[in-house]
C-alpha cells in the first residue's frame, strides 16, 4: 500500500536523521542565548509517545481488515452534500505523485534551512542537534495522530465516487482513510516548525519572511494537489493542516517554555549535549 510505504520511509529517515544528529553533532558548551533546551526524560517521553502512535498506525492495517468494515460506506456521488460534491475529483496519478513530491519537499525544507545555517556558521552544532530532535518529535506526533484518526473516522476518499477508482491501487482500507490528510499534516507541521524555530533563532534575519512564505507555500500547494488528485476533500486538508500546525508549534514551544523550567530544578538530569565523538549528559545536584 503506497500510503503505508510512504509512512515507513519517512518514519525511518527522520528517526535516522535524529539519532545521527545526536551522535555526530558538534560539541559545544551550553549557549545561554539558546531559545530551546533538551531534557533526557522529557524528550524520551515525547519520542516514545510519537513513535508508539506512528508504529501503531502502521501496524493496525496489517492485522485488521478495514476493507470489510468499509463495505457499507457510501460510494454514490449523489449521497454527498453539495459542498463535498463540488470538490470531489476523480483519481489522477500525475497529481497524486506531484502531491508526494511536494510533501517530500516540504518535509526536507526545514532540514535544508538549518543545515545551511550550520554551514554558514550561524547555527552551532549543538543547536542543530536540538532542531533535529524537536523536528523528529513533531513529525512522529503528527504522523501518528493523523494515522490513528484515519482509522477511527474511516472516511471514503473522493476518487471512490468515480469509475476510475481502481487506478489508485488502494489496499486494505486506504480508499477510506481520507480524514485527515497526512500529507498536509506533515507539510504544515514542517512549515510551522521551521517558521517558529527560525524566528526564535534569527529574529532579525532578513530571510525569516522568505522562510515562512516558502514553507507555507509548499504546504498549501500540497493541500491543493491532494484535493485535485481526488485523494481528499477540503475538510480533510483543513484538519490535516490544523494537526500539523499544532505539533509543529507545540513541540518547540515546550522546549522553549516548559523544559527549561524542568532543567532549573535543584536535582536531576537536566540537559543533553551532543558531541562529534561523544554523547555527554549534564547533571545538577
Amino acid at each position: 500500500m503506497k500510503l503505508i510505504f510512504f509512512r515507513k520511509l519517512i518514519f525511518f529517515l527522520f528517526t535516522l536523521f535524529s539519532l545521527t544528529s545526536l551522535c555526530y553533532g558538534q560539541q559545544n558548551k551550553k549557549n545561554k542565548e539558546s531559545p530551546f533546551e533538551l531534557n533526557l526524560f522529557a524528550d524520551t517521553a515525547i519520542f516514545t509517545i510519537g513513535a508508539a502512535e506512528t508504529f501503531t498506525s502502521l501496524l493496525i492495517p496489517k492485522i485488521y481488515n478495514f476493507e470489510k468494515r468499509a463495505d457499507n460506506l457510501q460510494h454514490d456521488l449523489d449521497d454527498l452534500n453539495s459542498a463535498e460534491r463540488k470538490f470531489a475529483r476523480q483519481y489522477s496519478k500525475v497529481l497524486d505523485l506531484s502531491g508526494d513530491v511536494a510533501c517530500g519537499a516540504g518535509l526536507v525544507f526545514p532540514a535544508g534551512v538549518f543545515a545551511a545555517a550550520y554551514l554558514n556558521k550561524s547555527l552551532s552544532g549543538n543547536e542543530l542537534v536540538k532542531t533535529a530532535v524537536m523536528y523528529a518529535q513533531s513529525f512522529l506526533l503528527t504522523q501518528g495522530t493523523s494515522g490513528l484518526l484515519k482509522m477511527a473516522v474511516l472516511r471514503t476518499r473522493p476518487f471512490m465516487y468515480f469509475d476510475n477508482w481502481e487506478e489508485a491501487g488502494a489496499e486494505n482500507g486506504d480508499a477510506h482513510f481520507s480524514f485527515p490528510s497526512s500529507h498536509v499534516a506533515d507539510t504544515f507541521c514542517a512549515a510551522t516548525f521551521v517558521s517558529y524555530t527560525f524566528w526564535q533563532y534569527f529574529p532579525d534575519s532578513k530571510w525569516k519572511w522568505g522562510v515562512i512564505a516558502s514553507s507555507y507555500t509548499i504546504a498549501a500547494g500540497t493541500g491543493i494537489l491532494r484535493i485535485l488528485s481526488g485523494n481528499h476533500f477540503p475538510t480533510d486538508v483543513l484538519a490535516g493542516a490544523a494537526i500539523g500546525s499544532f505539533f509543529g508549534f507545540a513541540v518547540p514551544f515546550v522546549h522553549k517554555k516548559i523544559i527549561p523550567a524542568l532543567n532549573n530544578k535543584d536535582k536531576g538530569l537536566t540537559s543533553i549535549n551532543a558531541g562529534i565523538n561523544s554523547l555527554s549528559f549534564t547533571f545538577k545536584f
